[in-house]
């Protein structure tokens, strides 16, 4: 199965950069990290599903 690009989706394409652009040690904290996301991001919970799937996409191809 190939990869799912999401470029065509920018919101999922921006949160799944910001997270690998992002150290680990800036994320939002565990209890507020999904909320927090999808307010910044705009997204539903699938979308935020979807931008960290692409995210470790982005991460294998570094």
């Amino acid at each position: 199965m190939s990869p799912v690009n999401f470029a065509g989706n920018d919101k999922i394409a921006r949160c799944a950069r910001w997270l690998v652009e992002t150290p680990r040690s800036q994320l939002p904290p565990a209890n507020v990290y999904a909320h927090a996301l999808r307010d910044h991001f705009k997204l539903t919970t699938a979308e935020l599903l979807l931008a960290h799937k692409e995210a470790d996409r982005l991460r294998e191809e570094k």
